[in-house]
């Protein structure tokens, strides 16, 4: 329960509810139900049957919001950019932890102590996992035949593109997420964006203009050297 709180902790951090970071919300989402469905586990163990209706509760509101996120995800009524309700759920799923924590004083104390050492476990496992794969990267990459590209948005309608040669240049911090840097690999004509939940490169078809002059920027770069 405690690395679930803590993975559900780490991922709220950096779900903004945008498309992109689906995975993460649905992971943290999952993360909520095995919270609630464990603390019934240790609920009967504790032999304090009273808190079973509590922990349904929860178990309904959760069950609600994932409902509601089917019905927004539903095809002519939903909103296909969003993440339909998961990190609702995953806060639910969070409060679940909590509450019934305080409500077993003996299992609180375990509950508080296991977080506090599972939250930087899972904080350096979730940082090696999402940046392993994108360090291979930069150091398969050939410069002559391909450019790498950090983008990053410090406000509303502005971005800031600059190449980078190195994994070091991306500069991602411990906690990755929606604010993270985007990293771009272009070869040839084209435009390959890190998408960091499913740890891989991929093909993108939005800002044509951007990626226009990002492909122009690396062959100009390519022939001045």
């Amino acid at each position: 329960m405690a690395v679930a709180a803590a993975s559900i902790i780490y991922i709220l951090i950096g779900v903004e509810d945008h498309t992109w970071a689906a995975e993460a919300a649905a992971a943290a989402e999952n993360a909520g139900y095995f919270i609630n469905l464990f603390a019934f586990v240790v609920i009967l163990s504790a032999r304090e049957y009273s808190r079973i209706v509590v922990n349904l509760i929860f178990s309904l509101l959760m069950l609600a919001f994932t409902l509601l996120g089917v019905m927004d995800a539903f095809p002519g009524t939903g909103d296909r950019y969003g993440n339909h309700w998961a990190d609702a759920t995953a806060w639910i799923g969070l409060f679940n932890y909590l509450v019934i924590g305080a409500a077993l004083p003996k299992q609180g104390w375990i509950a508080l102590a296991a977080f506090a050492s599972a939250f930087p476990v899972v904080t350096i496992a979730a940082y090696l996992e999402l940046t392993t794969p994108l360090a291979k990267e930069f150091a398969a990459i050939d410069h002559q035949t391909a450019c790498m590209f950090r983008i990053t948005k410090p406000a509303w309608n502005v971005i800031n593109t600059s190449r980078i040669y190195a994994f070091s240049e991306v500069d991602l911090g411990y906690f990755i997420g929606e604010h993270s840097p985007r990293v771009a690999k272009v070869q040839g004509e084209g435009v390959y964006l890190w998408r960091y939940g499913a740890r891989e490169f991929s093909k993108s078809y939005r800002d044509v203009g951007l990626f226009s002059d990002l492909v122009r920027r690396c062959a100009a770069e390519r022939g001045n050297r």
